[in-house]
């Protein structure tokens, strides 16, 4: 059984949090290993470090969104299968990839009809979005395609337009790629660095 009874206080400053989510990891065994000498062994995916930084955004830093995200991050490790391809993301060079995944657990808590959309959308659906995302950092480009309402909605949600632009750091259309479809083929990192294929390493663990 896993310990899915953690609690997140009101929001906290980042030392704060980073140490109240050490706290709470530490009491889940999957996230707290401890090698021959009882010293603790960095965790390769979720490290509290890293989490508080994914988790800097309002819109992501609710108690509630931090709560459900600490879930799935023990949910993800409880499946061996996705466990074993989280490991590959472990080392410092893959810092801002982690970073993004992480981000992207918790939004599919915050912003789930956006996962929705995202899953299904076609590439020319991704780049309206993304027009319309310029649109509104910069008044003067126009697009060519209007929004549709869901579209839209999106873009009005308090906090949104902040995890976008954390997220897709290689494009809203690049970042749907997953290239693979069955999770015995990932054998190693390189298959590992898009939304599209995090997001199906999360619905091989049932999320």
């Amino acid at each position: 059984m896993f310990d899915l009874s953690l609690e997140v206080p009101p929001v906290l400053s980042r030392p704060a949090l980073i140490k109240h989510l050490e706290a709470q990891m530490g009491r889940v065994p999957l996230l707290s290993k401890l090698d021959d000498q009882g010293n603790a062994v960095p965790i390769a995916f979720g490290d509290p470090g890293e989490l508080s930084l994914a988790l800097a955004s309002p819109a992501l830093g609710n108690p509630r969104v931090l709560k459900r995200a600490l879930n799935r991050l023990v949910l993800l490790h409880a499946n061996q299968a996705v466990h074993a391809r989280l490991l590959m993301l472990g080392g410092e060079g893959r810092g801002d990839t982690r970073l993004k995944f992480l981000a992207w657990l918790a939004a599919t808590e915050r912003f789930r009809d956006f996962r929705h959309f995202y899953r299904r959308a076609t590439d020319d659906e991704l780049k309206t979005l993304d027009e319309g995302v310029l649109r509104l950092r910069s008044p003067e480009h126009a697009a060519a395609v209007p929004l549709t309402a869901e579209m839209a909605a999106f873009l009005d949600t308090p906090g949104f337009l902040d995890f976008y632009k954390f997220v897709f750091k290689l494009g809203v259309v690049a970042e749907h790629e997953v290239h693979w479809t069955d999770l015995d083929a990932v054998k190693s990192a390189d298959q590992l660095r898009t939304i599209g294929q995090f997001d199906a390493l999360m619905r091989a663990a049932g999320l």
